[in-house]
């Protein structure tokens, strides 16, 4: 019997597509290669060595964020690589019990590379991958400087960003483009990556009161400990953000950075109502996503993690002889986050005539972006 035939005959609890027909997709390929000169039509291909499958712990594969990135990543792979993939997207929040057993089904289902993103997956990657020392996974969008390299299993890449430093250069463009000096922000649960981009907004925002002496207040953001912050318990609601951010614009602010996953686009929908106020994205360029066409003329920038080539990257590597537990940490000094370049809205000269200097002050430590001290 095959291995294709003996993948088939497997059930697994959980559906989860594979690309046969993208990999067949490759075959016309291998024939145009000098490589492959003695293959001919009839000639046997020899099946994928593995799959490589994905599971996010929330917000889908269409989040306009880290999930639709490493999505993307592992997609290219398939067309790439000649590899085969699965995918599974849990409901926020799930229990650590319950995504160590969807891993498990990944494991028992042949995947020898497995991509898991969000902060919710790490306990559960960690003792999968300790457990299966064969496979080889890839923790995505993990909270930044949450494993020293000593602690990672061997079979295990670890890859995180630092949005809250991009997330400052959005907060001081946000202070300098407000025309009623009020900006928000809120989020879709206090996880630390969420806390992180908040944090870092606040602290862009302060910065630019302190440069010029002005008093731009963050709603949703109040208060430096985040004991009052503004959460909408959830990253596809569109509609609980679209509340959100009416009653923010009603309030007078006139820029507002979601960071809620795909929740997000319904401070875009809310901007509709409200002439003049602007929107930033968050963790992709959001002036590329189909779903913020309606709005687009609103969006003044995106706060963006450079998820797919990395993720790209570490699954080439897993795939061959020489992988190894790595840690990577995307900041504004690697450029693996950043804030978009200017597109339809101008930049106020406020912001660009101080985006170096602030940046270095970010990159030196000069400016706090974390909320933690450090």
């Amino acid at each position: 019997m095959s291995r294709t035939s003996l993948r088939r005959s497997r059930t697994l609890v959980t559906v989860m597509f594979s690309s046969k027909a993208a990999a067949a997709l490759l075959l016309p390929t291998l024939f145009l290669t000098g490589c492959s000169a003695e293959l001919t039509p009839s000639a046997e291909v020899t099946p994928a060595p593995t799959d490589v499958c994905i599971i996010t712990d929330g917000g889908g594969f269409e989040d306009g964020g880290a999930n639709e990135s490493a999505y993307s990543a592992v997609k290219q792979a398939v067309v790439s690589l000649g590899v085969e993939k699965q995918q599974y997207s849990a409901r926020p929040r799930r229990t650590a019990e319950f995504l160590t057993r969807k891993l498990e089904q990944f494991v028992s289902g042949g995947c020898g590379v497995i991509v898991a993103v969000g902060t919710d997956l790490r306990a559960p990657v960690i003792r999968t991958a300790r457990e299966n020392t064969a496979n080889r996974f890839i923790l995505v969008d993990d909270a930044p400087y949450a494993l020293e390299i000593d602690s990672v299993p061997s079979n295990l890449a670890h890859i995180a960003y630092s949005v809250d430093q991009a997330s400052a250069l959005a907060g001081y463009l946000a202070a300098a483009a407000s025309k009623t000096q009020v900006v928000a922000t809120f989020g879709s649960f206090p996880t630390t990556n969420v806390l992180a981009a908040m944090h870092g907004f606040r602290a862009g925002v302060s910065r630019y009161n302190e440069d010029h002496g002005t008093d731009v207040q963050v709603l949703g953001a109040t208060d430096a400990t985040a004991s009052d912050w503004t959460f909408i318990r959830s990253e596809t609601s569109t509609l609980a953000a679209y509340r959100a951010s009416t009653g923010f614009f009603a309030a007078t602010a006139d820029v507002i950075y979601p960071v809620a996953s795909v929740a997000g686009f319904g401070a875009g929908k809310a901007s509709l109502k409200f002439p003049g106020v602007m929107v930033i994205g968050g963790d992709r360029d959001w002036s590329t996503e189909a779903a913020t066409a309606d709005w687009k003329q609103n969006l003044i920038a995106s706060v963006q993690k450079q998820v797919s080539q990395r993720v790209f990257q570490a699954i080439e590597s897993a795939l061959g002889p020489d992988f190894s537990n790595t840690e990577y940490l995307g900041t504004l000094e690697n450029e693996g986050v950043n804030l978009t370049a200017e597109g339809s809205i101008g930049y106020p000269s406020e912001f660009t005539a101080n985006l170096g200097r602030l940046t270095r002050d970010i990159i030196a430590g000069r400016l706090v972006t974390n909320g933690t001290g450090n």
